[in-house]
């Protein structure tokens, strides 16, 4: 049955990790939907890059009323999953947000573009993602663990924010 939950779906590992750290008490106390909070990965999976479990993915977003998707793009996997889950979302007719980060420019050429890919499909099928972009946490004082801290903390505020709009 459609509509029964909002969900919150973290896909790949980085936004795994940041999805984790939704839990019931982040959220905001007057939300009233129910959610529901997910996170597929390679290692869930056990498949890599575009070769993952599409019946699966499917499933968790079929009980969903609205989406958001969280990733941290640039890997294959999750802008993969990402781009199958806000497609198949859309076929479906639901709300679909996404949060997502482009990785700092000192991680290559070959993850920017795909991050870069990724934000043009979703913008082509209709959906406005939420961009935050790591080269904004980029700075010579910051360990490259400092930068995808603070790069995973705005991503949370992001999704805490989206909750926040549905109370």
């Amino acid at each position: 049955v459609p509509g029964l939950y909002d969900l919150i779906l973290g896909l790949g590992t980085p936004a795994k990790q940041v999805v984790q750290k939704c839990t019931r008490n982040a959220m905001p106390s007057n939300y009233r939907g129910h959610l529901r909070i997910e996170a597929i990965d390679s290692f869930y999976i056990g498949l890599d890059g575009w070769d993952f479990d599409r019946p699966y993915l499917q499933s968790v977003i079929d009980g969903a009323s609205d989406v958001l998707l969280v990733t941290c793009a640039g890997g294959r996997s999750g802008s993969e999953m990402t781009r199958f889950a806000a497609e198949y979302s859309r076929s479906k007719g639901l709300s679909v947000n996404v949060v997502l980060s482009n990785p700092p420019s000192w991680e290559g050429r070959r993850r920017r573009s795909i991050a870069l890919s990724l934000t043009e499909n979703l913008r082509a099928i209709g959906v406005q993602p939420i961009v935050v972009d790591g080269d904004l946490f980029d700075n010579e004082n910051w360990s490259w663990q400092e930068v995808f801290t603070q790069l995973d903390t705005t991503m949370l505020d992001e999704v805490v924010h989206w909750t926040k709009s549905r109370a």
